[in-house]
């Protein structure tokens, strides 16, 4: 299907709304009828951090979180292998992680009917993966991968860009029984600092020979730890993990010493990524707080959305300029005759609303049907088209009732998705 391309206000989005009178469909009116608003099936994604991290929130169990205290965010991404045809998948993100469903009707009692994005492989690389093997190329994130987000010192996850398997592999030699000691700066440089020979359990315990990196003691047992969990209403101990890279994938690098700030104080952490995690350890914790998953939750949502992922320094992007034009409402109804009338007129700019409520109601999915038939028909017409963007759903605007979303993400990711879609 070809489609017009979107054009973006100096790479901004608004949500605004203008009513033209007219009997020719020149007006920005509703365009579509209303879905029905119902939420996505998260049981899924509940039932999985309540068997480790419950226990936590509940202070029944002394240890770090293995997800984080809540989900702070669901949405749909873009999935182009999604085997239901929606082209995306539902995602849940955590401090921790990003949950996310491949297969909805997959089996659900299967482990990894939920699994974890590669967030590690996408940040270093600065390939986002949008299908199995479908990716759009970024740049590696240049957020500090563990500690304080504004600490200007701590190494990022381009820091770790020629020591990590991310798009290139750079496998390490087997070192296991050998300390680690290695260090590695902000600017990507490794050295050594022998004065942490003596720290315990940093002598490497695993050794795997998938990926070829090595995993010091104090991170393997963590990897492998057995301790009370959630099942059903009863509490056992369990792995909490199985297998022990359930959710933390394999290591794609060794482990470095870095010299970071936690909540404004130095400390010397040592720090590991894996597939889908990243772990650290920080032997100043107090136990049950040594070993943790760093929050690439988080770090990867601001990464995908804010901008530290960017393609090229000319951000925001430009568009061409701005013609005088007409507000059209070409939705179910003759789109050739609103469009030739325009081009009568002597305008060759077309403004159509889209009530974002109707796009993405029902399970947070895309309905495009409709507008993309107006998208072909203004391309075919050879007139310009501005998509302009009004009325909220309510699962995005409770408080204001089809005003701004609650969640400045949802609207980043709804411009985001139509920009992708009708790229080109």
């Amino acid at each position: 299907m070809n489609k017009q391309k979107l054009i973006s206000l100096g790479g901004s989005a608004v949500l605004f709304a203008s009513m033209v009178p007219s009997s020719l469909g020149l007006s920005a009116v509703q365009a579509a009828p209303l879905q029905q608003d119902v939420p996505p099936d998260t049981a899924a994604f509940s039932q999985l951090w309540d068997r480790t991290d419950s226990l936590v929130a509940t202070s029944r169990t002394q240890r770090s979180w293995f997800w984080g205290p809540q989900a702070f965010w669901t949405t749909r991404e873009v999935y182009v292998d999604d085997p239901t045809g929606t082209g995306t998948r539902l995602v849940q993100y955590w401090d921790k992680s990003r949950m996310e469903i491949n297969n909805p009707n997959g089996d659900k009692s299967n482990p990894f009917y939920i699994t974890n994005g590669l967030l590690s492989v996408e940040l270093i690389s600065g390939r986002m993966q949008i299908g199995n093997d479908t990716f759009e190329d970024r740049k590696p994130a240049q957020v500090n991968i563990a500690g304080d987000f504004d600490d200007p010192n701590a190494p990022t996850y381009a820091s770790f860009a020629t020591h990590a398997n991310a798009g290139t592999d750079h496998p390490d030699a087997n070192k296991m029984g050998q300390k680690t000691i290695t260090t590695l700066a902000r600017d990507g440089s490794i050295g050594n600092d022998p004065g942490k020979q003596n720290v315990p359990g940093i002598e490497v315990a695993y050794y795997d020979d998938v990926t070829k990196h090595n995993v010091p003691k104090a991170m393997w047992d963590f990897l492998n730890a057995v301790g009370p969990v959630k099942k059903g209403n009863t509490v056992v101990n369990e792995a909490l993990a199985t297998p022990w890279f359930y959710a933390t994938g394999r290591p794609i690098s060794d482990a470095y010493w870095a010299h970071i700030k936690i909540n404004g104080r130095p400390a010397d952490t040592l720090v590991q990524a894996f597939e889908r995690r990243v772990l650290t350890y920080t032997p100043s914790n107090p136990a049950g707080f040594q070993v943790e998953m760093g929050n690439i939750g988080a770090h990867y949502r601001d990464w995908r959305y804010i901008g530290a992922g960017k393609m090229n320094s000319d951000f925001p992007l430009k568009g061409p300029h701005i013609g005088y034009g007409f507000n059209v409402q070409m939705y179910y109804t003759d789109k050739d005759r609103v469009l030739q009338t325009a081009r009568d007129a002597g305008f060759n700019w077309v403004r159509q609303q889209v009530a974002w409520e109707d796009l993405q109601g029902v399970n947070r999915l895309f309905a495009w049907g409709e507008l993309d038939k107006v998208v072909d028909a203004a391309q075919k017409n050879k007139q310009k088209l501005i998509l302009s963007i009004a009325k909220s759903p309510k699962w995005a605007s409770p408080k204001t009732n089809k005003g701004m979303p609650d969640n400045a993400f949802d609207l980043g990711n709804l411009m985001y998705m139509m920009a992708r879609h009708y790229k080109g």
